[in-house]
């Protein structure tokens, strides 16, 4: 019975990890637990020692979730490997990358595509009014792509090319122009991201992400539904809404702690303010996932 349930053990750690890191969730360093592999043995030997002895089988599980938690923590931390030594022959000192495109006041509406993997991302007020989207980052692992279309109603892709994942320095800053209303699309691996959209007319916001921690702020709704969808796993998601702005949360989180202040439960998994109904603008909010930690805090906004 202990040998059937560390090998199950073993399987399931496996098999998370392998998947986990196959989908850009986590970066597992599997050449850094290599020089572990004896772990494997003591976990052999003490399903055997413990074999038919009273709470062997308790023991043997504690045993090996503790031996795969080792692990775990190796393949996430540690940078030793050979991939290390290819990491230093890239140059540091390359010039930061920026790719802009500019503002005419012709544009009314903007749909925006952000796509990247593991990196932080931070939305900065910008510098340059005459630029309608700008993003730049000073990480030799990432390469910065921009597209457009359409003419009053644009449409920009914003890519970041990830040529090594592992690096630690994937950040990167992005500003908008306040005069368009916006409509965001943001595809991420684990990331963290930042934004601000306090002064921005806000449409809608999609956010798909992994293992992420995201900190947004908004402010007074500019239209009769914005639109917020986050759709994360094992991901810390704090929004900031105005006081007296009017919302609704709703969605499916598994395993996940909520809080949702000023908001009032009116059904299953839906939550709603006081002033959601007789609004003319508000937000509704869906938010879906698992082992996240969700909260929707307010804050007195000044325009």
């Amino acid at each position: 019975m202990n040998n059937k349930l560390g090998f199950g053990i073993w399987l399931v750690f496996a098999g998370a990890i392998i998947l986990l890191h196959n989908l850009d969730i986590i970066d597992f360093n599997f050449y850094a637990i290599m020089k572990l592999w004896p772990l494997a043995i003591v976990s052999v030997g003490l399903s055997l020692l413990l074999q038919n002895r009273p709470n062997g089988v308790l023991i043997s599980m504690i045993c090996n979730i503790a031996i795969c938690s080792v692990l775990t923590f190796k393949g996430l931390t540690d940078n030793e490997t050979t991939h290390k030594n290819r990491i230093s022959n890239i140059d540091s000192n390359e010039q930061a990358q920026r790719v802009a495109i500019n503002h005419e006041a012709s544009v009314e509406s903007v749909k925006l595509h952000i796509n990247g993997g593991a990196a932080g991302f931070k939305m900065v007020k910008p510098t340059d009014k005459s630029k309608l989207f700008a993003a730049w980052t000073d990480s030799p692992n990432i390469r910065l792509d921009l597209r457009e279309s359409g003419t009053t109603n644009r449409e920009l892709f914003f890519d970041a090319k990830h040529d090594d994942s592992r690096s630690k320095k994937n950040s990167i800053d992005f500003s908008l122009h306040s005069d368009p209303l916006w409509d965001l699309e943001v595809n991420v691996g684990a990331a963290s991201f930042k934004a601000d959209f306090s002064p921005y007319r806000l449409q809608n916001l999609n956010i798909n992400a992994g293992a992420s921690s995201m900190s947004l702020v908004f402010g007074q709704p500019e239209n009769e539904n914005t639109n917020i969808e986050i759709n994360t796993g094992a991901s810390s998601v704090k929004l900031e809404i105005p006081d007296d702005a009017a919302y609704r949360v709703t969605g499916k989180n598994v395993i996940s702690s909520t809080k949702y202040e000023g908001a009032k439960k009116v059904d299953k998994g839906v939550y709603q303010t006081p002033n959601y109904n007789a609004a003319s603008k508000k937000y509704d909010i869906q938010l879906n996932g698992a082992a996240n930690s969700i909260s929707v805090s307010t804050y007195s906004f000044e325009k």
